[in-house]
């Protein structure tokens, strides 16, 4: 019996803290977002790194506020605050994008300005380029923005919201279902492509 009292006192040991790491495993998980509002958002994210000497030069990670997003979103919206609060129902104008952006140099994440050190535009089957008519930084990043799209540290980045005109200012309409379309970030720092 003495040689089985340190085997019992170890079996009791670990099954208590393995349940201690279920605890905490659940403390990890999000529940809050819905796995179907999860794969939409991962379906109409994209993101891109750029490095030089082993330093970070640029991170950009942009959701296609689609049609299709946009229906998941206030969906995941009405479910979250049970349709107590009411999420603007406006459909984006043009094609829109969210845009979360960290530079080492904050001075350098200037999308926005007009003395930008960054050309931002949309490349459409390889070749044709169309500028946005909207670029603006977010300026009020609130928790729930960051919870809906959780690759936004306001902390860190900046983010921004990216528009064009669904017809474009060249020859033609650029088409999201039949097109192949880049958001492409190009400048002295480096260059992202975000493929669609």
């Amino acid at each position: 019996m003495k040689r089985l009292m340190p085997i019992i006192i170890a079996a009791a040991v670990v099954i208590a803290g393995c349940a201690e790491v279920r605890e905490y495993a659940q403390i990890v998980r999000n529940d809050t977002l819905s796995p179907a509002y999860r794969a939409a958002l991962e379906t109409w994210t994209r993101s891109k790194t750029v490095y030089s000497s082993f330093e970070t030069r640029l991170k950009v990670v942009a959701t296609y506020r689609s049609a299709q997003f946009q229906k998941a979103y206030r969906e995941e919206y009405d479910r979250v605050c049970d349709g107590s609060v009411r999420l603007d129902a406006t459909a984006p104008q043009g094609m829109e994008f969210l845009v979360y952006a960290y530079t080492p140099n904050r001075e350098a994440n200037d999308f926005a300005d007009a003395r930008s050190i960054w050309e931002v535009f949309m490349a459409v089957n390889g070749g044709e380029r169309f500028v946005p008519v909207d670029l603006r930084r977010i300026e009020d990043v609130t928790p729930a923005m960051e919870e809906f799209f959780p690759y936004i540290n306001r902390h860190h980045g900046s983010v921004y919201t990216v528009t064009f005109n669904s017809v474009g200012g060249g020859t033609g309409t650029i088409t999201p279902r039949t097109d192949d379309f880049s958001l492409v970030f190009a400048s002295v720092l480096g260059r992202a492509e975000l493929d669609w």
